[in-house]
């Protein structure tokens, strides 16, 4: 008894479950006619959500087209790629590699690419590498390639920018160091020309004191021709006190030049340093904004030599159909003149043939 009553809970929870599904499905249909903008794109993903659990593919496949019609109507080009995109996401994660399946993510990629936000490049290009291998068709396969070298290429355009700007402030930082350590050298050397012309001041000084003491000196040997003995040794004790302040005084002086000189060198060996220190900086940036020129080149050359091959393979494809349609030498001729000339036949015989089951044929052939 109890066996039999097991599978018939478990299907009891089964119905249970999809009448509950059913009836979601149901509600959102209903809200949906209601619904525009926003609540109307949020919807139409959540009712794909639920067909895709329900494996009703082409339903929910119908969903997001609904959803992305509506974001188009909305003008945003925010919302339009990020409902691409994610439409994209969901079809190739939940959806079987069908060829018409891949078709609608990669046509989802590529409306989120013309809107040229910039914050899903990343996440396309991820997609795009995704379903590369999904693509058995070639015709699509070569579309999907196309997009993500168009798409890698537009990544480092962006990120060569973006790298230029950067070295652009760098640089003006720099340079802005650069003009402010010269605008300190140049105070300070307007401060050692004042420090100079003090000096300068100072030695006058000294040169008059000079004059004065030979005057004084003239006037006392006048005195002392005049003093007798005992003023005489008065006099010299007093000359020699006078001569060993006059001295003390000199050493000072001598003292404060060489200090204010030898300042003066270190703040020049300073200024000299950092002119040097900004001067080596603007060499490594520029160095570097050539380099990344140069890394840009190549990449822009990779990139056009993949698309020239791209081009070079349709242009044989191309070439294989028309040599399937026509003969040869007609197919040469139409390449190189762009038309055929006429030729009469005096009879002909023409074959009408029909394949048996040939559409169902051609759906399997690349």
């Amino acid at each position: 008894m109890k066996l039999f009553l097991f599978p018939l809970i478990l299907l009891t929870l089964i119905g249970s479950e999809i009448s509950a599904q059913t009836d979601s499905i149901r509600i959102l249909k209903n809200e949906l006619d209601q619904a525009s903008g926003g609540a109307y794109i949020s919807k139409s993903i959540n009712l794909a959500k639920l067909y895709i659990a329900e494996s009703e593919f082409d339903e929910a496949v119908q969903m997001l087209d609904q959803a992305i019609k509506e974001a188009r109507k909305m003008g945003n080009k925010n919302v339009q790629a990020s409902v691409n995109t994610g439409a994209a996401r969901t079809i190739l994660e939940n959806l079987p590699a069908r060829r018409n399946y891949v078709l609608k993510a990669c046509v989802a990629v590529e409306n989120s690419m013309e809107t040229e936000v910039i914050e899903f490049y990343e996440e396309n290009l991820r997609l795009l590498r995704k379903m590369e291998p999904m693509a058995t068709n070639n015709t699509l396969k070569q579309r999907v390639q196309k997009n993500i070298t168009t798409l890698e290429l537009k990544i480092d355009e962006l990120e060569s920018e973006q790298l230029e700007e950067q070295l652009n402030k760098e640089y003006r930082d720099f340079k802005k160091q650069g003009k402010e350590a010269f605008i300190a050298s140049r105070n300070q050397s307007e401060d050692l020309k004042a420090e100079t012309e003090k000096l300068g001041e100072v030695v006058d000084d000294l040169a008059e004191q000079r004059e004065k003491l030979a005057e004084l000196n003239r006037i006392r040997k006048e005195q002392i021709d005049e003093m007798n003995e005992e003023q005489l040794k008065n006099m010299l004790i007093q000359n020699d006190m006078e001569r060993l302040n006059d001295s003390l005084e000199r050493a000072m002086v001598v003292d404060s030049l060489e200090t204010v000189r030898l300042k003066s060198e270190v703040e020049l060996a300073e200024t000299r340093t950092n002119l040097g220190l900004a001067l080596l900086a603007i060499v490594a940036i520029v160095s570097l904004f050539l380099f990344n020129n140069w890394r840009s080149a190549k990449k822009h050359n990779a990139a056009l030599e993949s698309k020239n091959e791209i081009i070079e393979n349709e242009k044989q494809t191309s070439e294989n159909l028309l040599l399937n349609i026509l003969p040869g030498k007609i197919a040469d001729e139409l390449k190189t003149n762009g038309s055929v000339e006429t030729k009469f036949y005096k009879s002909c015989s023409v074959l009408f043939a029909d394949f048996v089951n040939f559409s169902n044929i051609s759906k399997t052939l690349s």
